[in-house]
């Protein structure tokens, strides 16, 4: 990078932080790097040259609000920063690139550093530009999203990384830390110099199902994690129930398509309708969706272990035996014990304190957690089958 250009730069953002009467300064640069002082900062706060040009040049527009601020062509959206995250940022790249635009985290958000510099939301506790970590969308060309779209774009992104990570990113809006809000444990952590590079070029299309996964994901409690993953089952009925008969609706009608219809042919056709109607029905519902959308084989063994055991016993299977050569018939009645189990799990817990009646389906409460997991893979499933499906059938 040519120094000349930098220090336009720098003088450019340096009239700019006069104007706006912001206790930010630039203390050092050269061809390669900026080091910018934020006011309360512990660590040094350094870009690249290039980083800092791309941030300069829209800075004279840069719109402020507590979700979001964004210059010409990049938009920060703030996450908490935790340790856990800054450790994986130190070991993993993980991002998002199409013909339109990136999206990654980014650990010393500038615009953000700004907004909090500007709204004076720092503190000893609460540093102006490493208290949050950002979600940066960087455009291409002119074309930009709306907050509403870019929001969307945002959570299938959080889905991603969580699928990849393990650690779901928490969006949040700026706000005046309290002095309590952070707890200061330190883990130490194995250093690798290693920077591990994750980039995709496709996101999963977003839905509200996509909500109740990291809600999920996100929360501790055992029963309210089992009603978001159902949820997820409960969203998608309705169009795997429509997806089954009009495939079965439409091979018998290719059946009948050059002869005279005759009554046994209605009397199919009621019939598909009538099983249409079953499998939208709430204790048939599991079963629809998961028949349709879940490799069973390949997660059965992430079933708690009491569930396997009941699942084989009443499907007269051995656990051995459950694999890739298992006939359709046996896979259908898999589904069939693990819809009922599920459905029985999900009323013992909603219909608790109104005298609820067991059937001897439901999932154990010391098992609840181990469901749980089998279940997170179960959805994530569902939603990647979902994704792939034509657009006409979603």
């Amino acid at each position: 990078m040519n120094l000349q250009t930098v220090e336009e730069a720098v003088n450019k953002c340096t009239l700019f932080f006069k104007k706006l009467n912001l206790e930010i300064s630039i203390s050092e640069f050269d061809e390669d790097f900026v080091q910018i002082d934020f006011p309360r900062e512990y660590e040094e706060i350094i870009y690249t040259s290039e980083d800092f040009l791309e941030y300069v040049d829209g800075i004279e527009d840069i719109n402020f609000s507590l979700e979001n601020v964004y210059i010409k062509n990049i938009s920060q959206h703030p996450i908490f920063a935790t340790d856990q995250l800054e450790s994986l940022l130190d070991k993993i790249r993980f991002h998002f690139e199409n013909e339109e635009f990136t999206l990654e985290v980014v650990k010393f958000p500038f615009l953000l550093g700004i907004a909090n510099v500007k709204y004076s939301y720092y503190s000893k506790y609460a540093p102006s530009c490493t208290t949050y970590y950002a979600l940066e969308i960087k455009y291409k060309g002119n074309q930009k999203l709306s907050l509403e779209e870019e929001k969307k774009i945002i959570k299938t992104f959080i889905f991603e990384y969580y699928q990849a990570t393990n650690i779901l990113l928490e969006t949040t809006e700026l706000f005046d830390f309290d002095t309590e809000f952070y707890g200061f444990e330190e883990e130490e952590e194995e250093n690798d110099d290693k920077l591990k590079d994750i980039c995709i070029n496709e996101l999963i299309e977003y839905n509200d199902s996509i909500e109740s996964y990291l809600k999920a994901a996100d929360t501790k409690d055992s029963e309210i994690k089992f009603l978001c993953y159902y949820k997820i089952i409960e969203f998608f009925s309705p169009k795997v129930a429509k997806l089954k008969a009009y495939e079965i609706m439409s091979r018998k009608l290719e059946t009948i398509k050059y002869r005279n219809v005759e009554n046994d042919d209605l009397n199919k056709l009621f019939e598909i309708s009538d099983s249409y109607k079953k499998s939208k029905s709430d204790s048939e519902l599991c079963k629809t969706v998961l028949s349709i959308s879940v490799d069973i084989i390949d997660i059965f063994n992430l079933l708690p272990v009491s569930i396997i055991k009941f699942i084989c016993k009443n499907t007269k299977l051995n656990p051995k035996d459950i694999n890739y050569e298992l006939n359709q018939e046996n896979i259908d009645s898999i589904f069939q014990q693990l819809g009922r189990i599920l459905y029985s799990t999900r009323n013992k817990i909603v219909h608790a304190k109104s005298n609820y009646v067991s059937d001897g389906f439901e999932c154990k409460n010391e098992d609840l957690n181990e469901l749980n997991e089998f279940l997170s893979k179960a959805t994530f499933q569902i939603l990647i089958w979902n994704n792939k499906l034509p657009k006409h059938s979603k």
